[in-house]
């Protein structure tokens, strides 16, 4: 590894050329302590945030507003979120990078939802730029808006849920875009029955029956919209002898050429603070991985070897061996998504296992019956309670958490099938979720 990390003509050509020799794990090291030098020579040791206010029911255009015209030096910069409510009032909350994860999470989400426009859906479920999103108010600058806070997200080691075309990605990592690469196999993860007809017409000795020639038209708000593929592609016919041109055209059209400005846009936005040299030892499926996330499912002996417990509980304690019990026995794998994303606002497992994620997963008996006093006064009540193994008697308060703090707030329930149903409940419906 520290040879690795000494920049010299040998190891910057194994990282870039053929960073696949070394093991992931290690390539992720190296990206961050790449990121945290780059800290220390933009931000310095004592470094200023930056504080802004957004408004719940305005997230995106405050977020955009706020932060898209800022240089990349201060977006690097940690940003303090303080969130207003429908009435205009501040939220509570002290934000340990919590409140901030809460905003990036939730703003990404908003601009990569198909109904904004700004990105589709392919028919596996991947999300790529949408032709069509110039009918968004400066599309361009939102692309590059976005792209900035997805590189945000990896910078800072959060995890953005969003599982991305692997065209789209591939653009990002700066493989080759130009005609000399073919998107064909690409094709089939956008269009399956594009992809279909055009290995037909590869295979097809009778072309000229088609009569097709080097244009591709679509209907669009009712109108028929005829791109050429080639200057003067509608007098150029398809024929034989240039079928595999014609076919490779049209696969580089449909996945780079009709979308090139927001995939450029996205670009300059993400590489202004997620270097290209950067990306570079990262394949394709890996870049999504840092991303999005470990794409295995919720280890639970690893979750459980890295959690601290706090007011009276500890491994070995009832509460804790329900707990486990229920999420690994009973819950289905969407219900443990849920699960995580509740405690932690992120549905996948960190990248690098449990022991990476800051702050620790936690968990923390609270008193059943809070009604008054502190949080620190119910802890201390729970924490009483849980030493003398005392379930409360009024079961109606559901477990809640604290995402700023990676914090499960667990009541001391008396019976395993309690804990299982408000568990249930709370993760399905996230009226657990505080800020504390």
């Amino acid at each position: 590894m520290e040879d690795l990390e000494k920049e010299t003509k040998k190891t910057l050509f194994i990282l870039n050329k053929i960073p696949h020799v070394i093991p992931l794990r290690h390539r992720i090291e190296i990206l961050k302590n790449k990121i945290e030098k780059d800290k220390q020579i933009f931000l310095g040791q004592e470094c200023s945030s930056l504080k802004i206010t957004i408004r719940r029911n305005r997230l995106v255009e405050d977020a955009f507003q706020n932060l898209s015209s800022l240089p990349s030096k201060m977006l690097k910069s940690p940003i303090r979120i303080t969130f207003m409510n429908e009435f205009g009032l501040k939220e509570a909350g002290i934000d340990q990078d919590g409140v901030f994860k809460e905003f990036l999470q939730q703003t990404v989400q908003n601009l990569l939802n198909p109904e904004f426009n700004l990105f589709k859906l392919t028919s596996d479920q991947y999300l790529y730029p949408s032709p069509a999103s110039y009918f968004v108010e400066e599309h361009l600058q939102m692309f590059q808006f976005l792209g900035k806070l997805i590189a945000k997200a990896v910078y800072e080691s959060l995890v953005i849920d969003a599982e991305f075309a692997p065209f789209f990605l591939r653009q990002i990592a700066g493989y080759r875009s130009q005609f000399s690469y073919s998107f064909l196999d690409d094709l089939v993860t956008l269009d399956q029955d594009l992809y279909k007809n055009l290995n037909f017409i590869k295979h097809d000795q009778n072309i000229d029956d088609l009569e097709l020639n080097f244009t591709h038209s679509e209907h669009h708000l009712g109108k028929l919209i005829t791109h050429d593929l080639v200057p003067s592609g509608e007098l150029i016919k398809v024929t034989n002898s240039n079928k595999i041109k014609y076919i490779h055209l049209m696969a580089h059209y449909k996945l780079h050429r009709q979308i090139k400005d927001q995939i450029n846009a996205f670009n300059e936005g993400f590489k202004s603070i997620i270097k290209q040299d950067w990306i570079n030892m990262f394949s394709v499926s890996e870049i999504q991985r840092l991303i999005s996330g470990c794409l295995n499912d919720l280890d639970i002996e690893d979750l459980k070897k890295n959690v601290q417990y706090w007011g009276g509980l500890h491994s070995s304690h009832r509460l804790i061996k329900w707990l486990w019990e229920i999420v690994e026995n009973d819950f289905t794998k969407e219900e443990k998504s849920l699960f995580l994303k509740f405690v932690t606002s992120s549905p996948k497992p960190p990248l690098m296992g449990f022991s990476t994620l800051n702050p620790p997963f936690t968990i923390r008996c609270v008193e059943i019956e809070e009604e008054e006093g502190t949080i620190y006064d119910s802890s201390l009540k729970g924490f009483f309670k849980t030493l003398m193994n005392i379930g409360g008697t009024n079961t109606s308060r559901l477990p809640t958490s604290s995402t700023c703090f990676n914090l499960l707030k667990l009541p001391n329930y008396s019976k395993k099938s309690t804990l299982k149903d408000k568990l249930r409940y709370a993760i399905k419906s996230n009226s657990g979720f505080e800020l504390s």
